[in-house]
């Protein structure tokens, strides 16, 4: 899971901060390897590793079942999280994987979410015994598994809610929880409305703006399916409304610019219809925004 979900800026500052506390670590304790698991549906999954030398043994992928590894018997209790030398631990000699990479010394701590569940582990291990090791090292082990599982949970419960956003927008797109109303423009000499604005509202709960929903699906790449969809609903419109009036609907200039949204408009009274770029949003190219084909609807931009 967290292996996928540190990108972006942020997400690159906190892969790179992990990255150099596994080096420093590893370096600080001796040990030829250094790395990050995460524990899913019974398997241990590498998702972070610092082993110069030992590329050709620990990658960041490789995979164990949790019952044959070191995690599963550190939380049980069965092996210490300090590990001198595994010869002094039948169990530790048990264990195939002890005999694969191999593993003399072991300093094995769990990564745990801020309700105190375990995720993970924070490991460092050599193929040589190493009867320096002690508490104090173990101290500073559990200092940089606390800083680790931090910056983690901090990015899961980032992508969680990003998860959620587009789950609600995702929602919103296949439903029916937003509904359109047509403002009229007047025009006072006549006495008449000359068009109608079509104004999204949504009835998802809990209630929120309009600019709220569409900024969340921006935010969660899916802007222009959210506008899209909204679009094609607010079109329905068009029949009911007088012949002689248009009708004016928004769009962000990513959706504009979009080939779908020109495809929307083929069988449409193109006359009849204003696109009107959403209010506050930023248009990084103007010169592309105006090169779409302007025969079929008209542009105010605000």
């Amino acid at each position: 899971m967290f292996g996928n979900i540190l990108t972006g800026k942020n997400g690159e500052a906190a892969e790179d901060a992990i990255t150099k506390a596994l080096a420093a670590l590893r370096c600080h304790m001796g040990m030829e390897v250094a790395y990050i698991s995460e524990v899913v549906e019974g398997r241990v999954i590498l998702r972070h590793v610092d082993a110069p030398g030992f590329e050709h043994l620990v990658q960041v992928g490789n995979s164990y079942p949790l019952d044959s590894s070191y995690c599963q018997h550190v939380l049980d209790g069965h092996l210490p999280e300090l590990i001198r030398d595994t010869a002094d631990h039948p169990i530790a000699q048990s264990l195939p994987i002890t005999h694969v990479l191999p593993i003399r010394a072991n300093m094995s701590v769990p990564l745990r979410h801020y309700d105190g569940e375990p995720f993970g582990m924070f490991c460092c291990l050599s193929p040589h015994p190493n009867k320096s090791l002690n508490e104090r090292d173990l101290q500073v082990m559990r200092v940089f598994a606390d800083m680790a599982a931090n910056q983690i949970s901090r990015s899961i419960n980032v992508q969680r809610e990003i998860d959620q956003k587009r789950f609600s927008i995702e929602k919103i797109i296949h439903g029916d929880d937003y509904k359109f109303l047509y403002q009229p423009i007047w025009n006072f000499r006549s006495s008449r409305p000359v068009g109608f604005e079509a104004l999204c509202r949504f009835t998802a709960e809990p209630y929120r703006t309009p600019d709220l929903w569409f900024h969340d699906a921006a935010e969660v790449g899916c802007g222009a399916r959210l506008e899209m969809a909204a679009i094609g609903k607010a079109l329905n419109a068009l029949h009911a409304l007088p012949e002689d009036t248009f009708l004016s609907i928004n769009a962000s200039p990513e959706t504009i610019m979009s080939d779908a949204f020109q495809k929307l408009f083929i069988d449409q009274p193109n006359h009849r219809l204003v696109v009107e770029v959403t209010e506050h949003a930023l248009v990084d190219d103007y010169t592309k925004l105006r090169s779409c084909p302007s025969t079929w609807w008209k542009l105010r931009c605000n």
